[in-house]
């Protein structure tokens, strides 16, 4: 990096380093939103745990049909849980299936997170590259 400095820039080489700078904000901010949302997710999977490992059978329970919209059920059998695959395919687990499976999720993204926690650490550091080099072009 001190090359290009020492070399100097020309105005093209200036427009294409600003471009990346912008980029890399806009990169950046993406992961920030993704990161929340991988938050959220990892909550979710974490309550669904719990209530996995606390449910007996015959139990009241709010069935959800949408957001903000339940209808009262009685939860007949607590040794079985239904996971949701995609496609609308179900698939019928045990109780400690469905946990490894759920455990097994949240590790896959805490994986995730911590990738993407890095990877906005790299372009941090490129973002500061490149205020640094500008800054030392225009005598900053």
């Amino acid at each position: 990096m001190v090359e290009e400095i020492k070399k100097g820039l020309t105005q093209k080489e200036i427009n294409e380093k600003a471009v990346e700078m912008e980029l890399l904000r806009q990169d950046m901010q993406k992961i920030d939103q993704q990161l929340v949302a991988l938050e959220t997710r990892k909550m979710q999977m974490h309550e669904v745990l719990e209530a996995i490992k606390t449910m007996k059978g015959g139990e009241d329970i709010l069935i959800p049909l949408g957001p903000g919209f339940f209808v009262k059920g009685e939860l007949k059998k607590g040794d079985k849980v239904l996971l949701g695959v995609g496609a609308n395919i179900v698939l019928e687990k045990n109780i400690g299936e469905a946990e490894r499976d759920i455990k097994k999720s949240i590790r896959e993204l805490e994986k995730l997170e911590r990738d993407m926690k890095s990877d906005l650490v790299k372009m941090s550091e490129r973002m500061d590259d490149l205020q640094k080099m500008l800054i030392k072009y225009y005598g900053g």
